[in-house]
């Protein structure tokens, strides 16, 4: 929880109400993959967040662009547009990272080739209950 105040102090949301929604661990084994998507708690406004418990030794042969690896990576996905704009975060992981995101940020996360290795993560969704309107342009 102080991990979602500091991201909303960080972005300058005043007045809000917290509630964490849910809570669970993923764990990925060779081959699965998490397709593009978002969340959603009680409410639309909330933060979603990943910690890295565990990542295989390796992610096995490239899937799709040895000289752009992909396998097993973490793709957050911005909807800003333009021919310069970088709209696409891609972290390289490391265990006990923590990346926390609006629910609406579509995201993903590619499968990969490891033998009998899992790659583990902890998730969590929190609702923001705060008004807009009060929050537009708080310095």
């Amino acid at each position: 929880m102080d991990m979602f105040r500091h991201y909303l102090n960080w972005n300058k949301i005043r007045e809000y109400d917290l509630h964490l929604n849910s809570i669970w661990v993923n764990e990925m084994k060779e081959h699965e993959y998490n397709p593009v998507h978002i969340h959603r708690g009680t409410l639309f406004s909330g933060l979603s967040s990943v910690m890295i418990l565990s990542l295989p030794s390796t992610y096995g042969k490239e899937y799709s662009n040895e000289e752009v690896p992909q396998n097993g990576k973490l793709q957050i996905l911005g909807s800003a547009s333009g021919q310069f704009a970088k709209i696409d975060y891609q972290p390289s992981l490391n265990v006990r990272d923590f990346y926390i995101f609006p629910y609406d940020m579509r995201h993903c996360v590619y499968p990969f080739n490891s033998t009998n290795e899992t790659r583990r993560t902890l998730a969590a969704n929190c609702d923001v209950q705060f008004d807009p309107i009060k929050n537009r342009g708080v310095t």
